[in-house]
């Protein structure tokens, strides 16, 4: 089974994002899960790089 999420954050809310990305995962754990994050003008190269070294689930077997 796979669900894709889609979210849409700014730079206030790319921690919560994280979070929220990370739940999904964590509770979970055997689902494809692929998610699509929609970010605005102000979102920076590390907010980018944070959403995705946190956020990213690990493949199901």
């Amino acid at each position: 089974m796979r669900i894709d999420i889609a979210a849409c954050t700014d730079r206030n809310f790319v921690m919560p994002t994280g979070v929220m990305m990370q739940s999904v995962c964590v509770n979970n754990p055997d689902v494809d899960i692929m998610f699509h994050v929609i970010c605005d003008d102000n979102i920076t190269s590390k907010d980018r790089s944070d959403l995705g070294s946190h956020g990213v689930c690990p493949p199901v077997s």
